[in-house]
């Protein structure tokens, strides 16, 4: 029996110490994560301090898809005029104390609808909106913090048209997807992941999201984002099943401006796919394409 034991014992010492390697890999990962992010929100935030000394415009197309997602019928386009303003932060229900070093704000005016000056006062458009340009912004914040809505993850290294690249992935906090209008008590009915609410033929949904950002090794700039929702399969009443996905991608490149000569990250593109098989119209892909950046003459601060 003792000689037994004697036999265990060094297995139970390497069993131990293999844990504690284990242990130790695992928190120096964590640390290396940890350090990877805080370089990145240093650099988001320095993204859009700058980007808010500047005007631009998102030129929008929607395209109805069909199911092999080649064009069906004719596009709309539109134009915007886009600025981002910079808020102080402030406390929020949304946003784990402490809060975060500023909130962005997107400001954009609508110029033109397929190619025709859009008058002011008439008929109010309720999509395709300006491209979201705060998609980054929780890179300023969730890292940081032990909040369980985001959760972070080294993903590896990978080529990224031609350019190495570190990945991160991201799950994020569920998100509300309407199509329709919904009454906004039909909305704050939702209380479980995923769910539907259904108000005539317009729904919402509730769904998880996760995401991936390409991040360049050298700058730590984010280069690319994708996100997309998990397939959600629902009944709609009275009639068969729909299936609800959406997916984004968002591209990010440097540009060089004069006076004063500088190279700064800028917004390229964002394009988005919303699929609802089983309803009408069942593809909808929308592409904002940044260009026409203008700096403003006088330096924008931000007040305390």
């Amino acid at each position: 029996m003792k000689k037994r034991l004697w036999q265990l014992f060094p297995v139970m010492l390497l069993t131990v110490g293999i844990s504690v390697m284990g242990q130790g890999q695992s928190r120096a990962k964590d640390t290396e994560l940890a350090t990877l992010l805080n370089r990145v929100g240093e650099r988001v935030k320095t993204y859009y301090l700058d980007l808010q000394k500047f005007a631009w415009t998102d030129t929008v197309r929607q395209q109805l898809l069909r199911d092999d997602r080649t064009p069906q019928g004719k596009p709309s386009d539109l134009v915007y005029d886009m600025i981002i303003r910079i808020d102080p932060a402030a406390p929020r229900a949304d946003v784990p104390p402490p809060p975060p070093p500023f909130f962005t704000r997107d400001i954009s005016e609508l110029i033109s609808v397929d190619g025709i000056p859009f008058q002011k006062g008439g008929p109010q458009l309720s999509d395709p909106k300006a491209g979201e340009i705060g998609l980054l912004w929780i890179l300023l914040w969730a890292p940081q913090r032990e909040d369980h809505n985001y959760e972070f993850s080294f993903a590896g290294r990978a080529d990224l048209e031609g350019r190495k690249t570190l990945m991160v992935d991201v799950t994020y906090s569920p998100r509300f997807y309407s199509v329709g209008l919904l009454d906004a008590a039909k909305v704050g009915s939702l209380n479980r992941v995923p769910s539907v609410v259904w108000q005539g033929d317009s729904f919402g949904v509730l769904v998880q999201q996760t995401g991936r950002i390409w991040i360049d090794p050298d700058t730590y700039d984010v280069l690319r984002l994708e996100t997309r929702t998990k397939p959600f399969e629902f009944d709609k009443p009275g009639s068969r099943k729909v299936k609800f996905e959406y997916a984004l991608t968002a591209r990010f490149h440097s540009m060089s401006f004069e006076n004063p000569k500088q190279t700064l990250m800028v917004p390229e593109s964002i394009e988005t796919v919303r699929s609802i098989k089983g309803a009408q119209p069942p593809l909808v892909r929308t592409t904002h394409s940044f260009g026409n950046f203008k700096r403003f003459a006088a330096e924008v601060k931000i007040n305390p």
